[in-house]
């Protein structure tokens, strides 16, 4: 340890690592200090050589706009909007404590306040960023681990879905553009986002094959098109300039089209459903009509067989003809 004095400055003068290692100089006003701060020095090296995670003190707020600035980006704009109002509710509840002050008891007081706001699914998908935010403190050295967490239970309800009769009639009912997007949303399950983004260079007439890029889970994905989707397809108009399947006037592509879907579905005589019920009538037929579940996983997109399987009550009869299989054995 060598520790002199500069003037009217204690200085701690030693290398960390070794002779070979970095060389530290560290003042302080008095011995005993100086040398309290070589050694807190060399316990700080000690402990991150021991894998021990060595954490620095951060606010909510700072931590959430170097979130902003470095996570948000690599998600979908509506995710972005849809975090930026979560994360406005988590802050302006939280008022700004340091990170490591934020508790599985706070975060329980926070679940009580929104939920006497909001319904339980709202509050869990809050609770869903903050775990991720918290979570990538811990990654970023912010934090050495995360709060637990607990999302309310809430009941899974059935999908609605347009069966195959419904869904012709719709596109029957369907003008424009609209006739195609619907015959392709029921007939190929795209989510809303990857309609959208469609662009003709990802479609192949020819060998009756349709690839999604833009993805939920950023994973390519190829889907073979029936004879319905094809046929809206071939017909469909297409703008001179612009590239997307699905666009306006000027060839920009679509982005909200709640009014005249909703006018399709009033023409048709058939009830109010959102436009990602499209998707869960794909899945749904498909599991009605007898496919095994991995193949609909694979349609669909779904990262998880458990997302699928929650579509399998819509096959009664598959449990008593799995059973009545043993009646030959």
């Amino acid at each position: 340890m060598a520790v002199y004095k500069r003037g009217n400055k204690w200085v701690a003068d030693f290398y960390l690592g070794g002779r070979t290692g970095r060389r530290m100089r560290l003042t302080a006003p008095t011995r005993k200090l100086a040398e309290a701060a070589e050694r807190e020095a060399k316990a700080t090296e000690f402990r991150g050589e021991l894998g021990a995670v060595v954490v620095t003190d951060i606010t909510l707020d700072e931590f959430v706009e170097k979130y902003l600035q470095l996570i948000e980006p690599t998600k979908s704009a509506t995710t972005q909007k849809r975090d930026s109002y979560t994360l406005a509710h988590l802050q302006s509840f939280f008022r700004n404590p340091h990170l490591r002050s934020i508790t599985s008891e706070t975060v329980e007081a926070y679940k009580a306040d929104r939920a006497s706001r909001v319904r339980h699914t709202t509050v869990n998908r809050e609770l869903d960023l903050l775990k991720g935010v918290l979570s990538q403190a811990v990654a970023w050295g912010y934090l050495k681990e995360t709060p637990a967490i607990k999302r309310f239970r809430v009941d899974v309800k059935e999908p609605r879905f347009l069966t195959l009769d419904e869904g012709r009639t719709l596109i029957a009912a369907a003008r424009g553009q609209m006739r195609t997007f619907l015959a392709v949303a029921l007939h190929t399950g795209l989510r809303k986002g990857e309609l959208f983004a469609l662009r003709w260079k990802d479609i192949d007439l020819d060998r009756a094959e349709l690839r999604v890029r833009k993805t939920k889970g950023k994973r390519f994905r190829l889907i073979p098109l029936n004879a319905v989707a094809l046929g809206a397809l071939r017909s469909h108009p297409r703008h001179i300039t612009s590239s997307y399947v699905f666009h306006n006037g000027e060839g920009a592509g679509w982005k909200d089209i709640r009014h005249s879907f909703y006018a399709t579905l009033e023409r048709a005589g058939l009830p109010r459903i959102r436009i990602h019920d499209l998707r869960h009538s794909f899945v749904s037929n498909l599991v009605i009509a007898g496919i095994d579940v991995r193949t609909v996983q694979e349609l669909a997109g779904h990262r998880s067989i458990q997302t699928t399987m929650n579509y399998a009550h819509l096959r009664p009869g598959a449990l008593k003809d799995g059973v009545a299989v043993l009646e030959t054995v």
